[in-house]
């Protein structure tokens, strides 16, 4: 089957079971509208966004113009990013067609819900571009579009240090000039923003500093854990938030957790024993675990990398992290549709609380297989001799060749 076949039944089968699920409303998609509406008016100041990078507001204009109803535009934009996702997983995921149809089953089962709902496909297509550029060692692309997601969302920002280090440990040197140059472009267009609409920048952290815990999130399983009996839930910040538990102790710990867990996922990428998707894979399993919301659409971060390191490990893995994708889906939009109006959230947050718990032991179990077989020591020019071709991530061409149809 060549690759543009594969796209074609791959994007057929989401676009099928997104209609499926089209009767479920869409706040989100309601608020891109209002936040397009007020920039095409050129309201600024009270139209960029709070929760994410002003750029995202380009992509709430856009469907404006097309002429169609807000939600079908939008629709429309997502399912174009949705092929070139599929096409971007098609290199990445050369080396299995097996690795390329476990990704569609994660997409089906875990954010087919949030494929057409939330613009979080923009940025998943990025992180895809990056890592895939990387993988092959073509950094100033990686680094470009790592600059471009996270412009419409921070999350790919959380990519930028494996790809330091990793670059460095091949090349011997440091890409200062790379990261310096990035540190620009970021800064450009934040004093830009600041000129335009004084006093948004910070909009996007001091949201996510001052909303509760999401529900579905780790924090908010955590909290329930620990007041089972008098936690309740309250409607803020554009989704259910769990109300009980010492909320303030959950932060810090998950917050130091969370330092140190990303410390560790960059210090093994140092010595070399984890490359490009790996690191990639393991900074963005952190940041989801602490976040304080786990929607549907954070499956589509990870799900491609996901596809690319772990069809080679352990079928335990695979199973669990499917387990994940299915829970996800059954905790929203499923479970919560079913939820009585009085917000009394029981059963989906018991069954977010499970899919945490599976994604916590799905990472677990790939990272402890991937550090079992990886090498104890690291084998780079420049830092201890030995080759770039036997980090197992560049590849000859003509291997690439047949999988990509050329």
């Amino acid at each position: 089957m060549t690759p543009k076949i594969r796209i074609v039944l791959g994007t057929g089968i989401v676009l099928v079971l997104g209609l499926l699920m089209l009767h479920w409303a869409s706040g989100d998609v309601q608020l891109y509208e209002h936040y397009g509406a007020a920039l095409r008016r050129g309201r600024l100041t009270h139209g960029l966004p709070k929760e994410y990078p002003a750029l995202a507001g380009a992509l709430f204009v856009l469907p404006l113009y097309l002429g169609l109803p807000y939600q079908v535009a939008f629709g429309v934009l997502c399912l174009a990013c949705l092929l070139g996702l599929l096409a971007a997983a098609c290199r990445l995921l050369w080396e299995s067609e097996r690795a390329l149809w476990f990704f569609l089953a994660s997409l089906c089962l875990g954010a087919t819900w949030a494929v057409f709902r939330r613009y979080d496909v923009f940025p998943a297509l990025t992180v895809v571009v990056a890592v895939g550029a990387a993988r092959s060692g073509r950094w100033r692309t990686a680094w470009a579009a790592t600059i471009g997601g996270t412009l419409l969302k921070i999350f790919p920002a959380f990519l930028l240090p494996g790809f330091f280090l990793i670059e460095w440990r091949r090349t011997g040197s440091p890409p200062w000039r790379r990261a310096a140059a990035s540190a620009a472009v970021v800064l450009a267009v934040g004093a830009a923003q600041q000129a335009i609409a004084p006093g948004t920048v910070l909009n996007p952290l001091l949201y996510e500093l001052h909303r509760g815990f999401e529900f579905s999130s780790v924090p908010g399983s955590l909290a329930m854990l620990f007041d089972p009996g008098r936690v309740t839930w309250q409607y803020g910040y554009g989704s259910w938030q769990v109300v009980g538990g010492p909320a303030g102790l959950i932060a810090v710990a998950l917050l130091v957790g969370g330092l140190l867990g990303l410390a560790w996922i960059w210090r093994l990428s140092w010595r070399g024993r984890l490359e490009v998707v790996e690191v990639s894979l393991g900074a963005l399993s952190v940041v989801v675990l602490i976040g304080k919301a786990f929607p549907p659409q954070y499956i589509l971060w990870v799900a491609p990398l996901w596809a690319a390191t772990a069809w080679d490990t352990t079928r335990a893995a695979r199973a669990i992290w499917l387990l994940t994708c299915a829970l996800t889906t059954a905790t929203y939009p499923l479970a919560f549709a079913l939820a009585p109006g009085s917000g009394d959230l029981v059963v989906p947050s018991l069954l977010a609380a499970a899919r945490n718990l599976a994604l916590l032991a799905a990472t677990i179990v790939w990272l402890a297989d991937r550090l079992r077989r990886a090498p104890s020591e690291p084998d780079v020019p420049g830092i201890a001799g030995g080759s770039v071709a036997s980090q197992g991530e560049l590849r000859p061409r003509s291997v690439v060749q047949p999988m990509l149809g050329r």
